[in-house]
C-alpha cells in the first residue's frame, strides 16, 4: 500500500478506526460515508521520510486543495522529512494561515513541536515567537519556551516577569515548570514566582491566569505540605487569600481550589479559602490529616462519588450511530452483581463507576445511548439550583439541546425541559451496515469540545475562545463526556477529489471500488491532533474534565482526555472492572 493509502466505504457510524482520514462519497451522501486508510502520512509513522524537495512539491500542490485533511497530510509529509526548512514552512503557514485560520495555526505549531524540539532549533523558535506576540499566540509561545529552556535553562524567568500579554507569560511559567528538576520551587525560581504575583501589569482574568499558573508549580511534584519551607508556605497562603477574594471569577476560584487539592493530595473541597488556609497551616502531619478528614465529611455534592464543585457544567453526550449498539451479554453479566444477580466481579470495581451503574434503571436500557441518557438524566435531576448547565448532543455535528442553548440555571423547568428533550430522542431507520438503526451519524468529539468551550451564559464565543475574556467570565468550568468510542469526524469536512479507487465502511471494513469525489473530514479525528488542540484550550481555561465510557470504549483514549482536566474516567457496563 502506498503512503497515500486507499479510500474505503463508510456507513454513518462511530467506532475506533485508528489512523484513518474520513470522507464522504459526493454522489452517495445520503447512504455512504468514506474514509482513507494509510497511516504512512502520520507524524512518527514508520514509513521512510520522503526527500525534502519531493515533500515540498507535494505540499505546494496540496495547498490548493479544499480539504484541510489533505493539506494537513502534506504538512505532515513535509515535517516528517526532518529537514529544518520544514520548520520555516510551518512558520509561514502560521503567519499567513488559510481558513480555518485558528486551527491551521494550531496544527502548524503542533506539527513543528512534534519534530523540531531539541536545543539546536531554539534560535528558530525564538525568532518565530518574537514576531508573534499577541495574546492568542499562547500555543506557539508555550512550545517555543519549552525549546528555549533546553538551550538556556531559566530563560522563562525573564518572560514570566515581563510586560508581555498575560497569556504569553503563562506559557513561559508552564514551560519553566515542566523543565524544573526540583519537587518544589525554591531559590531563584521561587523569587520569580513571587515577582509574578507582585506584578501590577495584569488585571481581571489575566491576573487570574498568572495566579493559577504560579500555583501549578506546587501541584503534582511529589511533594507534601509537610515539606514546605516558610517562603513556599507564605506564597501558597497568599494565593489562598487571592482565592477568597470575591472579586475573582467563579471559574478561577474553582481552578485554584482544584489545584490546591493536588498540592495537598486530597479531595477537592471547593473554593472555601479559609479551609485551604487551615490545611496549609504549619501543623503536624497528624493534625493536617484530621483537618482533611473533617473537610471530607462535609462534601455534599458529588458525581457518583467524585467530588465536583463545578458551577457551570457542560455535558457532552455521544449520539453517534454506534451508541445504538445493544449491551452485549458479557456487559449484562458484568452488571448483574450490581443488581443482586450473578457472581461477584473478578476484579474490584472503581467506586464511582460502581455507584453510577447502581443508580441506572437497567430495565430502561437496551443500548449504550440508553445507558448514557439515563445516567445524564439522573445527574441533571440531582443538580443544585445554583448550578448552570448545558447539554451538547454530538454525532456528525455537535450542538446544544434546544432546552439549553446556553448555560442555564438548573431550576426545575430547565432540567425538566432538557430531560424531556433527551427522552424524545429515538433511533432512526436501519441503514446499510447499521442493523440497530441510526442516530446522529459519526463521532465528532472535537466539535463537541469546541461547543463546550465556546458556550457561555450569553452569546457563544466563536473565535479564539481559548483566550477571549468573555469565554472565561461566562463559560463552563466543568465538562463531562459520555461516549462509547474514539472520534471519527470533526467540523472541517470538505468536498475534494478521490486519490484512489476504493471506498469503504470504517465500522465493518467492507470495501468497494469508487473513484468519485469524496467529502473528507479534517485532521482532528486523530488523537495526535485532537488532544494537543484540547490542551491548547486547557492551557488557560483549566476546566475539570471527566469522561464516562460506555461498553467497549477506548478507555486509554478517554483517560487521556480526562487527564487534560485532571479528571476521572468512569467505566459503565464493562466486564472485569
Amino acid at each position: 500500500m502506498s503512503p497515500e493509502g486507499y479510500g474505503q466505504i463508510a456507513g454513518r457510524g462511530a467506532g475506533d478506526i485508528g489512523a484513518v482520514g474520513g470522507l464522504v462519497c459526493a454522489s452517495m451522501k445520503a447512504t455512504a460515508w468514506c474514509w482513507l486508510v494509510g497511516s504512512g502520512w502520520l507524524l512518527g509513522a514508520v514509513l521512510p521520510a520522503q526527500p525534502f524537495e519531493h515533500a515540498l512539491q507535494a505540499y505546494k500542490a496540496a495547498m490548493q486543495r479544499p480539504a484541510l485533511y489533505k493539506r494537513t497530510m502534506a504538512r505532515v509529509g513535509l515535517v516528517n522529512t526532518g529537514d529544518p526548512r520544514a520548520l520555516e514552512w510551518m512558520r509561514k503557514d502560521y503567519d499567513r494561515p488559510e481558513l480555518p485560520e485558528e486551527f491551521v495555526r494550531s496544527l502548524a505549531v503542533t506539527l513543528a513541536a512534534g519534530r523540531f524540539t531539541d536545543a539546536r532549533y531554539a534560535e528558530a523558535w525564538e525568532d518565530w515567537r518574537s514576531k508573534q506576540d499577541d495574546a492568542d499566540d499562547v500555543w506557539l509561545w508555550y512550545h517555543a519556551m519549552r525549546v528555549a529552556e533546553l538551550a538556556e535553562p531559566g530563560v522563562w524567568r525573564s518572560v514570566a516577569t515581563s510586560r508581555e500579554p498575560a497569556s504569553l507569560r503563562v506559557a513561559a511559567l508552564d514551560a519553566g515548570r515542566r523543565a524544573s528538576a526540583t519537587p518544589l520551587p525554591s531559590g531563584e525560581d521561587l523569587s520569580t514566582l513571587t515577582a509574578v504575583l507582585d506584578s501590577r501589569s495584569a488585571r481581571g482574568v489575566e491576573q487570574e491566569w498568572l495566579y493559577e499558573a504560579v500555583l501549578e508549580w506546587f501541584a503534582g511534584q511529589n511533594a507534601s505540605a509537610d515539606s514546605l519551607t516558610p517562603e513556599q508556605r507564605a506564597l501558597l497562603l497568599r494565593i489562598a487569600d487571592f482565592l477568597g477574594d470575591r472579586r475573582r471569577t467563579p471559574r478561577s476560584r474553582l481552578a485554584l481550589s482544584r489545584c490546591f487539592a493536588r498540592v495537598l493530595d486530597c479531595e477537592d473541597f471547593g473554593p472555601d479559602a479559609d479551609l485551604w488556609i487551615s490545611l496549609l497551616a504549619d501543623v503536624s502531619k497528624d493534625e493536617r490529616a484530621v483537618r482533611i478528614a473533617k473537610a471530607r465529611a462535609g462534601i455534599t455534592h458529588t458525581f457518583f462519588g467524585i467530588p465536583e464543585h463545578g458551577q457551570r457544567i457542560c455535558y457532552l453526550i455521544d449520539a453517534s450511530d454506534s451508541m445504538l449498539e445493544p449491551l452485549t451479554p458479557r456487559e449484562r453479566e458484568a452488571l448483574m452483581p450490581l443488581t443482586g444477580q450473578g457472581a461477584k466481579p473478578a476484579k474490584p470495581r472503581d467506586d464511582a463507576s460502581d455507584r453510577a451503574e447502581r443508580a441506572i434503571d437497567w430495565d430502561r436500557v437496551e443500548s449504550r445511548f440508553d445507558a448514557a441518557r439515563e445516567l445524564l438524566i439522573l445527574t441533571l435531576q440531582a443538580l443544585p439550583e445554583d448550578r448552570e448547565f448545558c447539554v451538547v448532543l454530538f454525532g456528525t455535528d455537535a450542538q446544544c439541546l434546544a432546552a439549553t442553548p446556553r448555560l442555564v440555571k438548573a431550576k426545575d423547568d430547565a432540567v425538566d425541559d432538557a430531560c424531556a428533550e433527551l427522552r424524545m430522542i429515538r433511533p432512526g431507520p436501519q441503514a446499510e451496515n447499521r442493523p440497530h438503526g441510526t442516530l446522529r451519524g459519526e463521532t465528532n468529539l472535537h466539535g463537541a469540545f469546541l461547543v463546550a468551550y465556546r458556550t457561555t451564559d450569553r452569546k457563544p464565543v466563536y473565535e479564539d475562545a481559548h483566550v477571549d475574556a468573555k469565554a472565561f467570565a461566562g463559560g463552563c468550568d466543568t465538562i463531562f463526556l459520555l461516549s462509547d468510542g474514539a472520534p471519527n469526524w470533526d467540523d472541517f469536512d470538505a468536498l475534494d477529489s478521490n486519490d484512489g479507487r476504493m471506498a469503504g465502511d470504517p465500522e465493518t471494513g467492507k470495501t468497494y471500488e469508487y473513484d468519485g469525489d469524496l467529502l473528507w473530514y479534517g485532521p482532528f479525528i486523530h488523537p495526535q491532533y485532537l488532544l494537543p488542540d484540547l490542551a491548547r484550550y486547557q492551557l488557560l481555561r483549566r476546566c475539570s474534565i471527566h469522561a464516562v465510557g460506555l461498553g467497549e470504549a477506548d478507555y486509554g483514549f478517554l483517560e487521556r482526555v480526562a487527564n487534560l482536566g485532571h479528571g476521572r474516567t468512569l467505566k459503565i457496563g464493562v466486564a472485569g472492572n
